[in-house]
Protein backbone atom coordinates (compact mmCIF):
# COMPACT_ATOMS: atom_id res chain seq x y z
CA UNK A 1 0.00 0.00 0.00
CA UNK A 2 1.14 3.60 -0.81
CA UNK A 3 1.99 5.99 1.64
CA UNK A 4 0.50 9.41 1.23
CA UNK A 5 3.11 11.36 1.58
CA UNK A 6 2.71 15.56 1.37
CA UNK A 7 5.98 15.16 -1.27
CA UNK A 8 3.88 12.22 -2.70
CA UNK A 9 0.70 13.73 -3.16
CA UNK A 10 2.25 17.32 -4.11
CA UNK A 11 4.73 15.49 -7.40
CA UNK A 12 1.07 13.19 -8.12
CA UNK A 13 -1.13 16.11 -8.36
CA UNK A 14 1.11 18.12 -10.31
CA UNK A 15 1.80 15.49 -12.90
CA UNK A 16 -2.45 15.24 -12.93
CA UNK A 17 -1.93 18.90 -13.87
CA UNK A 18 0.42 18.40 -16.94
CA UNK A 19 -1.72 15.95 -18.26
CA UNK A 20 -5.10 17.45 -18.18
CA UNK A 21 -6.78 15.19 -15.43
CA UNK A 22 -8.36 17.94 -13.68
CA UNK A 23 -10.13 16.51 -10.60
CA UNK A 24 -7.40 13.90 -9.99
CA UNK A 25 -5.21 16.54 -9.20
CA UNK A 26 -7.52 18.94 -7.10
CA UNK A 27 -7.73 15.80 -4.80
CA UNK A 28 -4.40 15.58 -4.55
CA UNK A 29 -3.04 19.02 -4.48
CA UNK A 30 -6.20 20.08 -1.84
CA UNK A 31 -4.16 17.34 0.72
CA UNK A 32 -1.27 18.30 -0.26
CA UNK A 33 -1.57 21.95 0.60
CA UNK A 34 -2.60 21.20 3.58
CA UNK A 35 0.53 20.07 4.70
CA UNK A 36 2.73 22.62 2.58
CA UNK A 37 0.80 25.78 3.22
CA UNK A 38 3.72 27.87 1.66
CA UNK A 39 4.83 25.27 -1.38
CA UNK A 40 3.93 27.66 -4.18
CA UNK A 41 3.64 24.93 -6.89
CA UNK A 42 1.17 23.68 -4.67
CA UNK A 43 -0.71 26.85 -4.69
CA UNK A 44 -0.28 27.65 -8.02
CA UNK A 45 -1.54 24.51 -9.43
CA UNK A 46 -4.50 24.32 -7.31
CA UNK A 47 -5.74 27.88 -7.94
CA UNK A 48 -5.31 26.73 -11.67
CA UNK A 49 -7.20 23.37 -11.94
CA UNK A 50 -9.92 24.75 -9.79
CA UNK A 51 -10.51 27.91 -12.36
CA UNK A 52 -10.32 25.50 -15.30
CA UNK A 53 -12.78 23.15 -13.11
CA UNK A 54 -15.40 26.15 -13.84
CA UNK A 55 -14.97 27.40 -9.26
CA UNK A 56 -13.50 30.44 -9.74
CA UNK A 57 -14.69 31.77 -6.16
CA UNK A 58 -12.47 28.40 -4.52
CA UNK A 59 -9.53 29.31 -6.88
CA UNK A 60 -9.35 32.89 -5.94
CA UNK A 61 -7.85 32.08 -2.54
CA UNK A 62 -5.16 29.48 -3.62
CA UNK A 63 -4.13 31.84 -6.49
CA UNK A 64 -3.61 35.27 -4.30
CA UNK A 65 -1.80 33.09 -2.23
CA UNK A 66 0.77 31.86 -4.38
CA UNK A 67 0.64 35.62 -6.67
CA UNK A 68 2.03 37.06 -2.78
CA UNK A 69 4.78 34.67 -2.34
CA UNK A 70 5.97 35.34 -6.19
CA UNK A 71 5.56 38.80 -5.53
CA UNK A 72 7.82 38.71 -2.33
CA UNK A 73 10.30 37.13 -4.46
CA UNK A 74 10.44 39.54 -7.27
CA UNK A 75 11.17 42.38 -4.51
CA UNK A 76 14.17 40.34 -3.48
CA UNK A 77 15.38 39.71 -7.08
CA UNK A 78 13.90 42.07 -9.45
CA UNK A 79 16.05 39.73 -12.31
CA UNK A 80 14.10 36.67 -11.17
CA UNK A 81 12.36 35.68 -14.64
CA UNK A 82 10.96 32.29 -13.44
CA UNK A 83 8.67 34.37 -11.25
CA UNK A 84 8.12 36.88 -13.15
CA UNK A 85 6.68 34.70 -15.18
CA UNK A 86 4.50 32.36 -13.17
CA UNK A 87 3.63 35.91 -11.42
CA UNK A 88 2.09 37.15 -15.09
CA UNK A 89 0.29 33.38 -15.59
CA UNK A 90 -1.75 34.30 -12.19
CA UNK A 91 -2.65 37.99 -13.26
CA UNK A 92 -2.97 36.67 -16.57
CA UNK A 93 -5.62 33.90 -15.34
CA UNK A 94 -7.44 37.20 -12.58
CA UNK A 95 -7.57 39.07 -16.28
CA UNK A 96 -5.14 41.64 -15.11
CA UNK A 97 -4.10 41.55 -18.82
CA UNK A 98 -1.68 44.65 -18.69
CA UNK A 99 -0.25 44.08 -15.29
CA UNK A 100 0.67 40.73 -16.82
CA UNK A 101 1.94 42.10 -20.13
CA UNK A 102 4.54 44.79 -18.16
CA UNK A 103 6.12 41.77 -16.49
CA UNK A 104 6.35 39.67 -19.80
CA UNK A 105 7.84 42.45 -21.78
CA UNK A 106 10.33 43.47 -18.98
CA UNK A 107 11.91 39.23 -18.92
CA UNK A 108 11.98 40.10 -22.85
CA UNK A 109 13.49 43.43 -22.65
CA UNK A 110 16.48 41.48 -20.20
CA UNK A 111 15.95 38.07 -22.05
CA UNK A 112 15.02 38.39 -25.94
CA UNK A 113 15.25 34.44 -26.04
CA UNK A 114 12.95 33.80 -23.27
CA UNK A 115 9.99 31.54 -25.26
CA UNK A 116 7.87 31.10 -22.07
CA UNK A 117 7.53 34.75 -21.60
CA UNK A 118 7.24 35.44 -25.14
CA UNK A 119 4.10 32.70 -25.67
CA UNK A 120 2.82 34.33 -22.68
CA UNK A 121 2.59 37.60 -23.76
CA UNK A 122 0.61 36.11 -27.14
CA UNK A 123 -2.24 34.78 -24.86
CA UNK A 124 -1.75 37.96 -22.48
CA UNK A 125 -2.52 40.31 -26.27
CA UNK A 126 -5.26 37.94 -26.95
CA UNK A 127 -7.19 38.99 -23.45
CA UNK A 128 -6.52 42.45 -24.30
CA UNK A 129 -7.87 41.98 -27.95
CA UNK A 130 -5.13 42.90 -29.45
CA UNK A 131 -4.99 39.44 -32.29
CA UNK A 132 -2.64 40.87 -34.77
CA UNK A 133 -0.01 41.14 -32.17
CA UNK A 134 -0.55 38.25 -31.00
CA UNK A 135 -0.26 36.54 -33.82
CA UNK A 136 3.15 38.19 -34.35
CA UNK A 137 4.06 37.45 -31.02
CA UNK A 138 3.26 33.50 -31.16
CA UNK A 139 5.26 33.12 -34.32
CA UNK A 140 8.31 34.75 -32.43
CA UNK A 141 7.71 32.10 -29.23
CA UNK A 142 7.57 29.57 -32.21
CA UNK A 143 10.69 30.97 -33.54
CA UNK A 144 12.90 30.48 -29.93
CA UNK A 145 11.31 27.15 -29.13
CA UNK A 146 9.85 25.27 -32.61
CA UNK A 147 9.48 21.55 -31.05
CA UNK A 148 6.92 23.05 -28.99
CA UNK A 149 3.47 21.74 -29.87
CA UNK A 150 2.05 23.85 -27.07
CA UNK A 151 3.09 27.37 -29.03
CA UNK A 152 1.45 26.24 -32.20
CA UNK A 153 -1.72 25.03 -30.52
CA UNK A 154 -1.61 28.95 -29.36
CA UNK A 155 -0.90 29.68 -32.70
CA UNK A 156 -4.11 27.85 -34.51
CA UNK A 157 -6.85 29.35 -31.07
CA UNK A 158 -5.12 32.99 -32.39
CA UNK A 159 -5.11 32.45 -35.93
CA UNK A 160 -9.04 30.52 -35.06
CA UNK A 161 -10.07 33.80 -33.49
CA UNK A 162 -9.22 36.07 -36.41
CA UNK A 163 -11.42 33.31 -38.44
CA UNK A 164 -8.37 32.01 -40.32
CA UNK A 165 -8.98 29.06 -40.33
CA UNK A 166 -7.08 27.36 -42.81
CA UNK A 167 -4.09 28.21 -41.33
CA UNK A 168 -5.59 27.45 -38.07
CA UNK A 169 -5.94 24.04 -38.83
CA UNK A 170 -2.25 24.03 -40.60
CA UNK A 171 -1.10 24.92 -36.81
CA UNK A 172 -3.45 22.55 -34.95
CA UNK A 173 -1.27 19.61 -37.51
CA UNK A 174 1.64 20.84 -36.81
CA UNK A 175 1.13 20.79 -33.01
CA UNK A 176 0.05 17.60 -33.28
CA UNK A 177 2.47 16.47 -35.23
CA UNK A 178 4.80 17.19 -32.22
CA UNK A 179 2.99 15.62 -29.94
CA UNK A 180 -0.53 13.35 -31.25
CA UNK A 181 -1.94 13.35 -27.76
CA UNK A 182 -2.50 17.04 -27.13
CA UNK A 183 -6.20 17.17 -26.26
CA UNK A 184 -6.14 20.58 -26.23
CA UNK A 185 -4.88 20.91 -29.79
CA UNK A 186 -7.44 18.56 -30.96
CA UNK A 187 -10.30 19.84 -29.12
CA UNK A 188 -9.49 23.09 -30.70
CA UNK A 189 -8.75 21.86 -34.16
CA UNK A 190 -12.44 20.85 -34.04
CA UNK A 191 -14.45 24.33 -34.03
CA UNK A 192 -11.57 25.21 -37.28
CA UNK A 193 -12.78 22.60 -39.13
CA UNK A 194 -16.67 22.74 -38.40
CA UNK A 195 -16.03 26.60 -39.67
CA UNK A 196 -15.03 25.43 -42.55
CA UNK A 197 -17.96 23.01 -43.26
CA UNK A 198 -15.55 19.83 -42.91
CA UNK A 199 -18.13 18.50 -40.23
CA UNK A 200 -17.20 15.07 -40.86
CA UNK A 201 -14.01 15.70 -39.29
CA UNK A 202 -15.09 18.33 -36.92
CA UNK A 203 -17.85 16.59 -35.36
CA UNK A 204 -15.50 13.63 -34.53
CA UNK A 205 -12.73 15.35 -33.15
CA UNK A 206 -14.85 17.49 -31.21
CA UNK A 207 -15.76 14.00 -29.14
CA UNK A 208 -12.23 14.66 -27.99
CA UNK A 209 -13.79 16.99 -25.37
CA UNK A 210 -16.36 14.27 -23.82
CA UNK A 211 -15.15 13.73 -19.80
CA UNK A 212 -13.00 17.35 -19.98
CA UNK A 213 -14.51 19.58 -17.32
CA UNK A 214 -13.06 22.23 -18.72
CA UNK A 215 -14.19 21.91 -22.82
CA UNK A 216 -17.51 20.13 -22.31
CA UNK A 217 -18.41 20.41 -18.57
CA UNK A 218 -18.86 17.50 -16.34
CA UNK A 219 -20.18 14.25 -17.86
CA UNK A 220 -23.17 13.05 -15.79
CA UNK A 221 -22.52 9.09 -16.26
CA UNK A 222 -19.22 7.41 -17.56
CA UNK A 223 -21.23 4.46 -18.33
CA UNK A 224 -24.38 4.03 -20.97
CA UNK A 225 -23.15 6.31 -23.33
CA UNK A 226 -25.02 5.86 -26.64
CA UNK A 227 -22.97 5.87 -30.02
CA UNK A 228 -25.38 5.80 -32.46
CA UNK A 229 -26.63 1.68 -31.84
CA UNK A 230 -30.43 0.78 -31.99
CA UNK A 231 -32.35 2.57 -29.34
CA UNK A 232 -36.00 1.20 -30.14
CA UNK A 233 -37.90 0.68 -27.12
CA UNK A 234 -34.83 2.06 -24.72
CA UNK A 235 -35.63 5.62 -22.53
CA UNK A 236 -32.52 7.62 -23.89
CA UNK A 237 -31.41 10.65 -21.93
CA UNK A 238 -30.24 13.61 -23.49
CA UNK A 239 -28.13 16.12 -21.24
CA UNK A 240 -27.47 19.58 -21.71
CA UNK A 241 -23.90 20.71 -21.57
CA UNK A 242 -23.20 24.38 -23.15
CA UNK A 243 -25.03 27.57 -23.13
CA UNK A 244 -29.01 27.81 -23.78
CA UNK A 245 -28.04 29.13 -27.08
CA UNK A 246 -26.57 25.99 -27.96
CA UNK A 247 -29.28 23.65 -26.10
CA UNK A 248 -32.01 25.83 -27.91
CA UNK A 249 -30.04 24.95 -31.51
CA UNK A 250 -29.31 21.20 -30.87
CA UNK A 251 -32.28 20.54 -29.33
CA UNK A 252 -33.81 19.42 -32.60
CA UNK A 253 -32.17 16.52 -32.73
CA UNK A 254 -34.42 15.17 -30.12
CA UNK A 255 -36.71 14.85 -32.52
CA UNK A 256 -34.62 12.48 -34.98
CA UNK A 257 -33.78 10.28 -31.54
CA UNK A 258 -37.62 9.98 -31.06
CA UNK A 259 -38.09 8.63 -34.52
CA UNK A 260 -35.64 5.55 -33.63
CA UNK A 261 -38.62 4.47 -31.87
CA UNK A 262 -37.30 5.36 -28.22
CA UNK A 263 -39.20 7.07 -25.03
CA UNK A 264 -36.70 11.01 -25.25
CA UNK A 265 -35.87 12.50 -21.46
CA UNK A 266 -33.95 15.96 -21.26
CA UNK A 267 -32.30 17.24 -18.14
CA UNK A 268 -32.24 21.15 -19.03
CA UNK A 269 -31.57 24.09 -17.42
CA UNK A 270 -34.51 25.38 -15.63
CA UNK A 271 -34.54 28.66 -17.74
CA UNK A 272 -35.53 26.50 -20.31
CA UNK A 273 -38.28 23.96 -19.25
CA UNK A 274 -41.12 26.33 -20.37
CA UNK A 275 -40.39 25.92 -23.67
CA UNK A 276 -39.36 22.62 -23.76
CA UNK A 277 -42.13 21.21 -22.11
CA UNK A 278 -44.07 22.19 -25.24
CA UNK A 279 -41.63 19.87 -27.93
CA UNK A 280 -44.03 16.98 -29.14
CA UNK A 281 -41.18 14.73 -29.58
CA UNK A 282 -40.16 15.11 -25.94
CA UNK A 283 -41.75 12.84 -23.38
CA UNK A 284 -40.52 13.70 -19.79
CA UNK A 285 -38.10 16.51 -18.31
CA UNK A 286 -35.85 15.98 -15.72
CA UNK A 287 -34.08 17.35 -12.98
CA UNK A 288 -31.91 15.54 -10.56
CA UNK A 289 -31.61 12.64 -12.66
CA UNK A 290 -30.53 9.03 -11.37
CA UNK A 291 -29.13 6.03 -12.70
CA UNK A 292 -31.95 4.03 -13.37
CA UNK A 293 -34.42 6.78 -14.84
CA UNK A 294 -32.43 5.93 -17.90
CA UNK A 295 -31.40 3.02 -20.13
CA UNK A 296 -28.42 5.31 -22.58
CA UNK A 297 -27.44 8.96 -22.94
CA UNK A 298 -25.65 11.54 -24.87
CA UNK A 299 -25.20 14.62 -24.69
CA UNK A 300 -27.31 17.15 -26.78
CA UNK A 301 -23.71 18.04 -28.58
CA UNK A 302 -22.69 15.10 -29.62
CA UNK A 303 -26.14 14.26 -31.44
CA UNK A 304 -24.30 16.17 -34.85
CA UNK A 305 -21.61 13.12 -34.64
CA UNK A 306 -23.94 10.30 -33.87
CA UNK A 307 -26.01 11.60 -36.79
CA UNK A 308 -23.56 11.39 -39.33
CA UNK A 309 -24.11 15.51 -39.67
CA UNK A 310 -22.94 17.21 -42.97
CA UNK A 311 -23.85 20.77 -44.25
CA UNK A 312 -26.29 19.31 -46.33
CA UNK A 313 -27.71 17.38 -43.80
CA UNK A 314 -28.13 19.85 -41.33
CA UNK A 315 -31.46 19.18 -39.63
CA UNK A 316 -34.39 22.09 -40.96
CA UNK A 317 -37.63 20.78 -39.83
CA UNK A 318 -38.63 24.16 -38.09
CA UNK A 319 -40.44 24.67 -36.28
CA UNK A 320 -39.15 22.19 -33.59
CA UNK A 321 -39.68 24.98 -30.80
CA UNK A 322 -43.06 26.07 -29.45
CA UNK A 323 -44.81 28.71 -27.32
CA UNK A 324 -47.41 27.77 -25.50
CA UNK A 325 -50.51 29.39 -26.11
CA UNK A 326 -50.29 31.36 -22.17
CA UNK A 327 -47.20 32.16 -23.19
CA UNK A 328 -47.63 33.88 -26.53
CA UNK A 329 -51.06 35.85 -25.26
CA UNK A 330 -48.62 36.93 -22.31
CA UNK A 331 -45.78 38.44 -25.13
CA UNK A 332 -48.48 39.29 -27.90
CA UNK A 333 -48.55 43.04 -26.99
CA UNK A 334 -45.04 43.38 -26.40
CA UNK A 335 -43.75 42.05 -29.74
CA UNK A 336 -46.53 43.44 -31.56
CA UNK A 337 -46.22 44.88 -35.26
CA UNK A 338 -44.01 44.50 -37.97
CA UNK A 339 -40.04 43.68 -37.74
CA UNK A 340 -37.96 41.06 -36.31
CA UNK A 341 -38.05 40.76 -32.78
Amino acid sequence: MSVETPEALRQQGLAYLRTGRAEQAAVCLGKAVQALPDDLDILEGLGRVLSDMGRSDFAEPWLMRAREGLAKRLAADAGDAAAANRLGVILQRQGAFEDAALLYRDILLRNPGHAAAALNLALCLRGMGRTGEAVDMCRYGIGLTPASSDAYASLGLLLQEAARHEEAVAAFDESLRLNPDSLYARWNKSFSLLALGRYEEGWALHEVGLGAVAMRGRKPFPEKRWQGEDISGRRLLLWAEQGLGDDMQFIRYAGMCKARGCSVLVQCPPALKNLLANCPFIDRLLDDVQADDFDIHASLMSLPYIFGTRVESIPADVPYLFVSEAARAKWAGKVAGDGFK
